[in-house]
Formats: C-alpha cells, structure tokens, sequence
C-alpha cells in the first residue's frame, strides 16, 4: 500500500519526502542487543492539491488552515530525531524487546514504539 496512490484505507492530503543520516551506536552480545540512534536531516511536503472540502460536510473557522497545512508544497526544512531498541533473551527461545523512533518534523511528532515477545522454535 501506498501513499501515492488512491486506496480505500485511508486518504493523505500530501506526500512527505525525507532525507536523513543516522549516528548509530550498536552492541550485542549472548543476551543483550542494544542500540541508539540520532537522526539528523532535512523534509518536505508536496501537496496533493486536487482536492475540495464539501461544505455540507465540513464547515468552520479551520477551513483556511487545513488549506494552508496540506494544499501547498513546503520548503525543505530540518528535522532530528532519535531512536533505539533494547533487546534482552530471557531464555534460548524467548526473547522481549522494546524498539522506538521518534522524529520532530516541521508541525508535528512522527513516533512508533514496539514492545513485543519474541518465541524462537
């Protein structure tokens, strides 16, 4: 799926380029995986355009800011963030991990954090 084709799943008002380098530091060993990032670069936006609000279904004061948000292209501008995952075998087939990135774009926080249970048979 994606974002730069129509889909029945969902709807984007624009496309999101992004460049970025990451500073990284890994360890691993028997038990233990460790890793921290630092993001560092630069994004834009490009608005999808083509689109209008239907006022039947949407009226009020933020109609001119949605406009402004997401119907026009934006410069490039910087954007940092950081990340990591911590990782620890609890045996030889169980394995508990906690992963996460978190990046500050222009307007808003783009953000995942995984815990999750790994079983190895």
């Amino acid at each position: 799926t994606t974002t730069s084709e129509a889909s029945d799943f969902y709807w984007t008002p624009y496309w999101d380029k992004r460049m970025l380098g990451v500073l990284r530091y890994e360890t691993d060993s028997d038990k233990l995986r460790f890793r921290a990032d630092l993001f560092g670069g630069i994004s834009k936006s490009d608005g999808r355009g083509g689109f209008a609000l239907d006022d039947e279904n949407y009226s009020g004061p933020g109609e001119s800011s949605f406009r402004n948000v997401y119907d026009q292209d934006t410069a490039w501008e910087a954007i940092w963030g950081f990340g990591g995952l911590y990782s620890y075998a609890i045996t030889d087939w169980l394995t508990v991990s906690l992963e996460y990135d978190i990046l500050a774009m222009r307007s808003y926080i783009d953000h995942m954090v995984l815990l999750y249970l790994l079983c190895h048979f």
